[in-house]
């Protein structure tokens, strides 16, 4: 059980980061920018940490 939570909190914090970076290059509100990441993940049919880890890296831009 600690796992998991640990796993959820690194997961929230890199989506964090990754909404940060969508907010700070296109402008949306914070909420936009989840909508955004979100949305991309659901089209790509990939998970949304996966894709919050891809923006923090530097390889994925929405």
């Amino acid at each position: 059980m600690r796992d998991q939570l640990q796993t959820a909190l690194s997961s929230r914090i890199v989506i964090e980061q990754a909404k940060g970076i969508v907010a700070e290059t296109s402008q949306p509100s914070m909420d936009d920018a989840f909508q955004r990441i979100r949305q991309y993940a659901r089209t790509h049919q990939a998970t949304l940490s996966s894709v919050a880890q891809r923006l923090v890296e530097g390889d994925l831009r929405v």
